[in-house]
């Protein structure tokens, strides 16, 4: 406990004391706010926390707090360079109160220049902002007046008219907000009314995989269903008389709208379901030949993700705690296998294996199939677990190693979040270093200006924070977890506050537990002294300064600190929940 007491004031002194260029400045997070690639313009897949290829996990633990801008090296057209405006804002919308004014002035700037007469896609980014502004409950209305006023005005020449993707994004409206009614009176309109009027404006197969995908955002996996069952009966597929010639051919459903189905039955935890429509497309690719019917990354994923979600909703508590995380690694080693003999098969047929940039074409786990596989561990506590954690990141770097032109294999900030987040939950008295590891991989990452950097967040700081205020171990191991939280702070301290006032919420938050578990970890890490009140002192008074203070802290105070430093925070003691002066 000596020691304890000895090292811990070192490293309070440090952290108190030390300028902020010490071990890691925090520079490096604004230069690559400064910095960031230039997105492409897909249109209607813009927004990513609502995302098709979303994941179930908490946005507490994996919310990122900034936003991503991208910058240019050479000079873009001028309607491009509107589209890359409108598409940052789009994609800002569902946290970002002001994007949809923004918008709206940028596209009321752009018509001024005489620059959308026929351009569709501004307008469709335009509406993408009304569709995920999820604070403005008349945004879908928005976006159909706009649309039919434009249809009524189409046969002037220099009027945009909407297309299909246009309506795909009202579809994406009405699953945000959950209207059912709404996205299905959409649909039987676009198949009659509208369709008819608009031969080009008949519902594909686009069309269709983004109603599966709907149902699917709104848990209504029953209709999801219904909807794909009746694709695959207009379509002929798997039938006798299936053929390219039936006039419906193309409406048989394709990988992607296989992968909206699974995450579908999925998210509603229909394990069995999500395992017998595997089996329909397997049969569909051997027994039939349909080329794009192949059991794919996504498909493992769904079936992970069906996994986690029954072992939520499960009431038994018969289930072993680590049954569920067993059977999640026992399928990401079935898919490793299964990537290696893809590769095996290629190198028989003397073929080059190329994995698609999106790795969507092959079975190699990607970081949302390590995310979910993390999550399965988060009901153990075990000490095991959080080794467990730190070799399973290393399986996931040997593959994104050995497919570095695979983006979606390659590690992101919110995976390494949710890794942090279990490990921190472990009784392994050794986590906070074993977190700490994890950062600086992170950091390195970002040190190599590595297009592809895991850039760490508050969320980050406050995960590792939290393993280290949990820890429980020898007075060596306090120390060290102590010192890990010393360094977090002095990275929190450089951490740049948010551009934008909607970030302003979840900023604040994420400081004020920061600061909370900082003050806990100095109880929970250091002994009883002078030494310790101090350092809680001048944490205390810091974190009012910058206006993080919370009722967490004060009660922490109340619990842990001292008669004397009560006192001299709070102004009396806290009894029973009860201040006394």
């Amino acid at each position: 406990r000596v020691v304890v007491v000895a090292a811990s004031a070192a490293c309070t002194s440090a952290f108190l004391l030390l300028p902020s260029s010490t071990w890691y400045p925090g520079h490096h997070h604004k230069a690559k706010n400064q910095e960031r690639h230039l997105p492409s313009f897909p249109l209607g897949v813009t927004t990513t926390v609502l995302r098709e290829g979303s994941t179930p996990w908490s946005q507490d633990d994996d919310e990122e707090v900034g936003e991503d801008v991208g910058t240019v090296t050479e000079p873009l057209p001028l309607l491009d360079q509107y589209h890359m405006k409108m598409y940052d804002l789009a994609k800002r919308t569902a946290r970002d109160a002001s994007a949809v004014e923004k918008a709206q002035a940028l596209m009321q700037e752009a018509e001024q220049q005489g620059l959308v007469t026929v351009d569709i896609g501004l307008y469709n980014l335009l509406w993408e902002t009304y569709a995920y502004a999820s604070h403005w409950e008349d945004g879908v209305s928005a976006i159909e007046r706009e649309i039919q006023q434009r249809l009524e005005e189409c046969d002037d020449d220099a009027v945009a008219k909407p297309n299909l993707e246009s309506y795909a994004i009202l579809v994406e409206g009405y699953a945000q907000r959950g209207n059912v009614e709404q996205l299905e009176n959409l649909l039987d309109r676009l198949e009659n009314e509208i369709g008819t009027q608009y031969v080009d404006l008949k519902p594909d197969l686009t069309i269709y995989n983004k109603m599966v995908w709907a149902y699917g955002v709104m848990r209504q996996a029953d209709k999801a269903k219904e909807l794909f069952q009746r694709l695959l009966s207009e379509s002929g597929a798997l039938s006798e008389n299936d053929n390219d010639n039936n006039s419906q051919a193309e409406l048989r459903p394709n990988a992607n709208t296989w992968a909206r189905l699974l995450r579908a039955l999925a998210l509603d935890g229909r394990v069995d379901e999500v395992k017998e429509h595997l089996r329909l497309l397997r049969q569909g690719h051997q027994d039939f030949g349909y080329e794009d019917w192949k059991v794919n990354v996504n498909c493992y994923n769904a079936l992970i993700l069906a996994l986690l979600t029954d072992g939520k909703n499960s009431k038994e508590d018969s289930i072993r705690p680590n049954a569920l995380s067993q059977q999640a690694e026992k399928i990401v080693y079935e898919m490793i296998q299964a990537h290696r003999d893809e590769n095996a098969r290629a190198d028989e047929m003397r073929l080059e294996y190329e994995s698609s940039e999106d790795g969507s074409g092959s079975v190699c786990p990607n970081r949302e199939t390590f995310s979910l596989l993390f999550q399965c561990f988060r009901g153990e506590t075990s000490v095991g677990v959080a080794a467990k954690i730190e070799k399973l990141l290393e399986l996931q770097q040997a593959l994104a190693d050995a497919e570095p032109e695979s983006w979606s294999i390659q590690a992101d900030t919110k995976m390494y979040n949710v890794a942090i987040s279990v490990l921190s939950r472990s009784r392994d008295p050794r986590k906070a270093v074993r977190a700490q590891r994890i950062l600086e991989t992170m950091l390195e990452s970002v040190d190599n200006e590595d297009q592809r950097a895991a850039m760490p967040s508050l969320v980050t700081y406050r995960n590792i924070m939290n393993a280290c205020a949990f820890t429980r171990g020898s007075p060596e191991e306090n120390l060290a977890a102590y010192q890990v939280a010393v360094q977090v702070f002095n990275l929190v301290r450089e951490y740049p506050a948010t551009s934008d006032s909607s970030s302003d919420t979840l900023h604040s938050n994420m400081m004020g537990n920061i600061y909370h578990l900082f003050i806990k970890a100095s109880f929970n890490l250091m002994a009883p002294t002078q030494k310790r009140d101090n350092v809680v002192e001048r944490i205390f008074r810091k974190c009012c300064q910058d206006g993080y203070c919370s009722n967490k802290m004060l009660d922490e105070i109340g619990r842990r600190g001292s008669d004397e430093l009560q006192l001299k925070l709070l102004g009396g003691f806290i009894e029973d929940g009860i201040q006394t002066r």
